[in-house]
């Protein structure tokens, strides 16, 4: 790599969107992942209530899909020589993992986004900065100061006013109105709705996996004189006692096997752990030593997800019912 900053395995390229990319041209291997939508629980769902509490809490997902990371195909394949120091099967991981709390300090670079999630209510803008005071039924009082804005993994909003068009309700396009994407009581996608935003936090991470030729099962030597002098580039131990020359004893190899390097030892008989390492994006031109998104995904069950949160909040009317009297 030309960039000191930079101590992974392969140049990477800019990140755009959350899209990131490593490019290996010694091996002509790439790889890419992408930041995955935010999903968000609502509450109550399908539709909101004025003057009711929404309920919004964030669940995941912690790293792009999937989760191990999405790997290049594989440099110096099998078969390779059975020789010391020899590598095969090497590959490049990347992924994405959202920063949330409690923090990780094994992948923070920097000073730390203001929470794990950013929320934009889309609120009207006549209201925001006033508040509001009522009572519910069951005597809880209420003090409601608008504002389009909140941190936090679960946050809560009231909406003073409806989703509605404001002016003319027979008629679309004016500027009060909202998009007609949010669910209805049958599921289809039609009340105008509340454009609700959620804005997450995420490091890239790198990570390399291959098999070495090495020695895996060996014992020490009996304590011996080696008249050249103390031995280079092998384990060794000295011994006490002296003799013309270095006395001590050697590393020996009783057998030796391919040893898996990588994030990922379980399950393999010779394994050493080589985790996932975050990348400073400032290094590549970002602000940040993080990427942000705000993608997201909505649902009132966990299972059934729609794009973004669109939230339709109606009026709350009472129904009057005449009944005749008896003369």
């Amino acid at each position: 790599p030309s960039d000191d900053s930079w101590d992974g395995p392969c140049e990477p390229t800019q990140v755009w969107g959350g899209l990131f990319t490593l490019w290996c041209e010694d091996y002509t291997l790439g790889t890419q992942a992408v930041i995955p939508p935010a999903k968000v629980i609502r509450q109550p769902w399908p539709r909101g209530l004025v003057s009711v509490v929404n309920r919004f809490e964030l669940i995941g997902p912690d790293f792009s899909n999937p989760a191990t990371g999405n790997w290049s195909p594989y440099a110096l394949p099998e078969p390779q020589p059975e020789r010391e120091g020899q590598i095969r099967n090497w590959r490049v991981g990347l992924r994405w993992e959202r920063l949330k709390k409690p923090w990780n300090p094994n992948i923070v670079l920097g000073p730390l986004p203001p929470d794990e999630a950013e929320w934009d209510f889309d609120e009207r803008e006549w209201l925001v900065g006033q508040c509001f005071d009522y009572d519910y039924p069951d005597g809880t009082h209420v003090h409601n100061c608008v504002s389009t804005v909140a941190f936090g993994r679960v946050v809560e909003h009231i909406y003073e006013c409806s989703s509605a068009d404001q002016e003319h309700p027979e008629r679309y396009g004016d500027r009060t109105d909202k998009p007609r994407n949010g669910p209805d009581l049958d599921g289809n996608l039609t009340l105008a709705s509340y454009q609700v935003g959620v804005k997450t936090f995420w490091v890239a991470e790198w990570a390399t996996e291959y098999e070495k030729y090495e020695c895996v099962e060996g014992d020490w030597s009996d304590c011996f004189c080696r008249p050249e002098g103390e031995p280079v580039g092998i384990p060794h131990q000295s011994c006490s006692g002296s003799c013309d020359g270095w006395y001590g004893k050697i590393w020996e190899c009783e057998k030796w096997d391919w040893v898996y390097h990588g994030p990922y030892p379980e399950g393999r008989p010779y394994a050493v752990y080589e985790g996932w390492h975050p990348i400073d994006l400032r290094s590549l031109g970002a602000p940040n030593w993080y990427d942000q998104s705000w993608e997201s995904v909505s649902s009132g069950d966990g299972e059934n997800w729609i794009h973004g949160i669109p939230v339709p909040v109606i009026e709350v009317r009472s129904i009057l019912v005449i009944t005749p009297m008896p003369w």
